[in-house]
């Protein structure tokens, strides 16, 4: 018996057809009432009458031949990995998907098929940490307002946390203004990911000291030291993330947009002071950090608190307008 090879090319034209094809049915797919973008002819994106297998409308229009703003908004429809495999499809396409203004949402959870064995759970999430990465350097940061990523931190060597600091500094070089970090994916371990010392080298060392270069230009580090890193960030949510005190007295200093702040399972969250001036600061959650020591909250306009934990003094100094408290842990048990 004679064995055959796929031919590359034909088996590349099927995977480009396939992917064109997907892309021509999501507006059939997602359907949006009261729908008042149009092409350049006067047809609402929301009416093209496409077929699952045809990339042209019953009037003739191929999808190749939409303006860009109307593929844009098809590519906004779609999840981030069905957006971003449109970009092999022709030199037109290969940006395109950049320019959509999105939330990124990256979970873990959401993989097709759940692992049955450790190795396999580890290679999925090295398959999830890449595809993670190899999006955000493909999209450069362009539009994105909104970052979540929820992770099995499995993997304890310095890779995956080199990983991880990526995603960080790309949040920092960005104008994205929600950032969700959750290394809580896969529950029952604490991983002892400790938030990177980024926040020390942008206000302790000489810019050519930095060791920030390791993870971006030095040039974009000395634009960030000027301009303020996370300066768009409006709402921080950290999860299983060890972050020290000095850290988030940053974001509460110098992100001054910040609205909502949660820190939860941080192992090295000790003396934290929420004090005004905090002009923005609405909500703030701190829960289950084992080894805090102490908590102040002085913010005049902050509006909801969560609190639970370990026994501490009553942190409530200052809190006028506060109208939601959620209290829990042993802090109930004793108050």
């Amino acid at each position: 018996m004679n064995n055959h090879k796929a031919d590359p090319h034909t088996y590349n034209l099927r995977k480009r057809k396939r992917i064109h094809d997907e892309v021509a049915a999501v507006d059939a797919r997602v359907k949006k009432p009261n729908a008042t973008t149009t092409t350049g002819i006067g047809i609402g994106i929301d009416n093209l009458p496409v077929k699952e297998h045809d990339t042209t409308t019953a009037t003739g229009i191929g999808i190749d031949e939409l303006p860009d703003d109307m593929l844009i908004a098809i590519l906004s429809r779609m999840s981030v990995k069905e957006a971003a495999r449109t970009s092999v499809l022709s030199s037109r396409w290969r940006n395109l998907w950049m320019s959509t203004s999105r939330d990124f949402v990256f979970d873990a959870a959401d993989m097709d098929t759940y692992p049955d064995t450790s190795t396999k759970a580890i290679m999925a999430m090295i398959d999830f940490r890449n595809m993670v990465y190899s999006t955000l350097q493909l999209h450069k940061g362009t539009g994105v307002d909104s970052l979540s990523i929820r992770f099995s931190n499995i993997l304890e060597n310095g890779v995956t946390r080199s990983y991880i600091n990526r995603w960080i500094c790309f949040v920092m070089a960005n104008p994205v203004q929600k950032f969700e970090l959750d290394l809580s994916v896969g529950g029952g371990f604490h991983y002892n990911y400790m938030f990177p010392e980024i926040v020390d080298w942008l206000t302790k060392y000489p810019t050519e000291k930095w060791l920030l270069k390791k993870f971006m230009p030095l040039s974009t580090g000395r634009a960030l030291r000027s301009l303020g890193a996370f300066r768009s960030l409006r709402s921080l949510r950290l999860i299983d993330i060890d972050i020290n005190d000095w850290a988030v007295h940053y974001f509460l200093s110098s992100c001054r947009y910040l609205e909502y702040l949660c820190i939860g399972a941080s192992h090295a969250t000790k003396n934290l002071q929420v004090v005004d001036p905090l002009a923005n600061l609405k909500v703030l959650e701190i829960s289950d950090c084992p080894n805090i020591e102490c908590l102040v909250i002085s913010a005049s306009d902050l509006v909801s608190c969560t609190y639970v934990g370990k026994k501490i003094s009553s942190p409530f100094k200052k809190v006028p307008n506060l109208s939601e408290l959620t209290l829990g842990g042993e802090f109930c048990e004793s108050h």
